[in-house]
């Protein structure tokens, strides 16, 4: 549970510079206490993991991973992917990505996966976890559509309101993704190499 001794302080210190984040945790939490057979697949801890693609023109193109717990970025936790397999194509980068983060086990999973894309990435990764059997809410935020939050077709309302009320956080995420992609790959085409994912 995401408001068990410890956290309260980390709580305390988010509620004075994002109030609507830990209403939204708040709610996820008393929900989850009145009924948690009608909250399958709903996020229920704090953990959030953002993903982003950066290329320069379809070259060095490098795969982001930000990731926020308890509504504050883990900067220990960031990860860059240096794509191999593929060129100009941001969903088999994206679908890249997220096999070889999915290939690490010794990470926690996230109680979200949020990409910075619209309908085609959030499909395209639905058929992925699908295949992969990942039972991990997935959620896109489309900057064309004013970032508009996006969800597969069979996302629940209750997940979708949750997520609206989470959205101050998930624009953070994504944005950290994106500014972490962005360092990497200018750094990149400077000196030639970083420090990334290495499977």
């Amino acid at each position: 549970m995401i408001f068990s001794g410890q956290k309260k302080l980390l709580l305390k210190k988010l509620s004075k510079s994002n109030p609507q984040a830990v209403a939204a945790l708040k709610h996820i939490n008393d929900v989850t206490l009145i009924s948690r057979s009608e909250l399958t697949g709903l996020p229920q801890s704090n953990r959030i993991e953002a993903y982003d693609i950066s290329h320069f023109s379809g070259k060095e193109t490098v795969g982001a991973m930000s990731v926020f717990v308890d509504g504050v970025a883990d900067k220990d936790s960031y990860r860059l992917f240096n794509i191999k397999t593929v060129g100009n194509n941001d969903l088999l980068a994206l679908q890249e990505m997220i096999s070889r983060r999915l290939n690490h086990d010794e990470w926690p999973l996230p109680e979200i996966f949020l990409i910075d894309g619209g309908k085609p990435q959030i499909d395209f990764l639905s058929r992925l976890f699908s295949e992969r059997r990942i039972a991990r809410p997935i959620m896109g935020i489309s900057k064309l559509a004013g970032d508009k939050l996006v969800f597969p077709a069979k996302t629940s309302k209750a997940t979708k309101e949750l997520a609206e009320q989470l959205k101050p956080t998930l624009l953070q995420a994504r944005d950290e993704a994106h500014r972490f992609g962005n360092m990497a790959r200018r750094r990149k085409m400077r000196v030639g190499k970083f420090a990334t994912v290495k499977r």
